[in-house]
């Protein structure tokens, strides 16, 4: 049976489960809801980034920063800045390089 499976892949379930951030994002310019890409790259030990954008205004860059207090309690900060072309491109750049180190796991597996 294991032979048969091996070729199939599945979905990862966090995949398929809406994102937490939905509607929870909203633009600066005029307040509606962003919609946020797919993919998070990571910044640092405790921040993550991703594109959204505004149906309006185009694309803004949102940022999030986990900060631990102590044992229990984490602080946590959100930056939303609109999306310039050098911050573009490095998005773009961090992007496919996330897409294929996930493409060369899956391979392995």
């Amino acid at each position: 049976m294991q032979e048969v499976r091996q070729h199939k892949k599945r979905v990862p379930k966090h995949m398929d489960e809406p994102n937490i951030f939905s509607g929870l994002v909203f633009c600066a310019d005029c307040g509606k809801p962003l919609v946020l890409n797919d993919i998070w790259l990571k910044r640092g030990n405790t921040g993550y980034y991703t594109e959204a954008t505004c149906p309006d205004h185009g694309p803004w860059f949102l940022r999030f920063k986990l900060n631990r207090r102590d044992g229990l309690h984490w602080s946590f900060a959100r930056c939303t800045e609109p999306a310039t072309p050098e911050a573009d491109a490095k998005w773009d750049k961090q992007k496919a390089a996330l897409l294929e180190r996930m493409k060369r796991k899956a391979n392995k597996e």
